[in-house]
């Protein structure tokens, strides 16, 4: 079912055109992930930001019993099961750019994916601290590496 939904979400996207590049704007993001015990949703989620944006610097935050060394991503190893809390301020502290993304390891991006919008948002509204976009639930997406 999972394989059906998401070929299905890859079909759809075929129809849209590619998501905004600014390279300027995304020089000034971070993408932080943590991740523990799903390497698989891991490599799905890192491929697709890849896939649409080549240059965003991701952090990867993972505590589990063996990481995942994906190319173009700064992996930071925490001690095993050490917390979703502790993983994901252990990553804020490894940003150094003016915007932060946070993610769970369970999502992927496609070409409805606009960080360029929200990006040129934040950029042109200095008393917003915070955007978020839309999610779609895929209802049979679940994720079980192990």
């Amino acid at each position: 079912m999972i394989a059906a939904e998401l070929a299905l979400q890859k079909l759809f996207d075929r129809f849209l055109a590619q998501p905004e590049q600014n390279a300027e704007l995304l020089s000034q993001l971070t993408i932080t992930i943590k991740t523990f015990e799903r390497p698989l949703a891991l490599r799905r989620l890192v491929e697709s930001i890849q896939q649409f944006y080549p240059r965003v610097r991701i952090v990867v935050v993972d505590d589990s019993a063996e990481q995942l060394q994906l190319d173009g991503v700064t992996t930071i190893t925490m001690p095993f099961d050490s917390g979703v809390s502790a993983g994901r301020q252990r990553a804020l502290e490894a940003v150094e750019t003016r915007y932060v993304m946070v993610l769970d390891d369970d999502y992927i991006f496609t070409r409805r994916s606009g960080l360029v919008p929200c990006l040129r948002y934040l950029q042109r509204n200095e008393a917003v601290d915070i955007v978020g976009g839309e999610r779609i639930d895929l209802p049979f997406y679940r994720i079980n590496d192990r």
